[in-house]
């Protein structure tokens, strides 16, 4: 190393240990650096292996899923679902707003146990072991609860009525 900072003008030999010294704490920043970019990398989906092939679920379609099984819950409203995967497993983190009325001890199982057991039937994801909740503040107002789930509603039958006429009518 030494003959590499020799090259250079600004070189001086009773340096040497300040030299290394920023040496490693560079080689330690960049290291960090990489560790934040793999961790951070946002999980693109859920595969899931089948007989004739794969079904991949979109971190999208996770989301929309989850946001209309949880659509009926009355004194929240949804922010943000994000997925997460922990190895072979996957999380899922749901940042929430609630009135003030709202009893979070009451309403987190209902959210989690809605979540494993609805993904595990409808879509058959069987890999979602945790479901993280962030409660965002106390301050959603039930007109911006009200709009959000009959939106959500709304969707909702709009697909169901698509999956009956495909099935009335005929191919």
């Amino acid at each position: 190393m030494r003959e590499f900072f020799e090259r250079f003008e600004f070189y001086d030999s009773e340096l040497d240990f300040f030299y290394g010294l920023g040496a490693a704490l560079v080689v330690l920043i960049l290291a960090r650096l990489l560790g934040w970019m793999i961790r951070s990398k946002k999980c693109p989906g859920i595969s899931i292996p089948g007989e004739q092939g794969n079904l991949f679920v979109t971190t999208a379609a996770v989301e929309d899923f989850i946001i209309r099984i949880l659509a009926d819950v009355d004194d929240m409203l949804i922010d943000k679902v994000r997925l997460q995967k922990r190895g072979s497993r996957y999380g899922v983190v749901i940042t929430l707003r609630v009135s003030a009325e709202s009893n979070v001890s009451e309403l987190r199982p209902i959210i989690e146990q809605r979540i494993i057991q609805m993904a595990e039937s409808k879509i058959g994801i069987d890999s979602i072991s945790e479901v993280n909740i962030l409660l965002k503040n106390f301050s959603a107002k039930e007109s911006q609860i009200n709009k959000r789930h009959k939106l959500a509603m709304k969707d909702s039958t709009k697909l169901e009525d698509k999956a009956i006429e495909a099935e009335v009518l005929p191919n």
